[in-house]
């Protein structure tokens, strides 16, 4: 299985989950008592015909934040990938608090940090901290990567 292939079926994967202090999954939004964050989007696009050796992926996500201390455990969102032959773009988001403003995402609440090199392999961490965040608030992020 290839690299790509690998990546798609973990995010695949991870984007099942929800997150949570209890266990189990929110079957909808009656039931969300129990949780601190919950996610009711995420998605990923993925164009491998972007060129011969390179491919494009899009990811996005949509995280409603029920409670403190889903804000303390969940907004921020990281993002790791290999900066020797890998990029992180297009960064954009948004906070919609419960009152509906809407508080867009800046380069300030982005950060990014190389952590690691092992050979010919560079990994760099992508940290993005949601702005004005309170319980009720929903967070959307999308980035490309290639």
């Amino acid at each position: 299985m290839k690299f790509f292939e690998m990546r798609s079926l973990i995010f695949m994967f991870v984007s099942l989950l929800v997150m949570t202090s209890g266990s189990g999954l929110a079957a909808d939004a009656q039931d969300w008592s129990d949780y601190d964050a919950v996610i009711l989007e995420s998605k990923g696009v993925f164009d491998h015909t972007f060129t011969s050796q390179m491919s494009k992926e899009t990811y996005s996500l949509k995280i409603k934040f029920l409670t403190t201390k889903g804000i303390e455990d969940y907004g921020t969102y990281e993002l790791y990938y290999d900066h020797s032959d890998e990029n992180i773009g297009d960064i954009e988001g948004k906070v919609t608090l419960p009152d509906g403003k809407e508080v867009k995402l800046t380069k300030s609440d982005i950060y990014k940090k190389k952590i690691s090199r092992r050979g010919n392999r560079k990994r760099t961490e992508v940290k993005i901290a949601f702005p004005s965040l309170e319980p009720g608030a929903v967070a959307e992020l999308s980035y490309h990567l290639t």
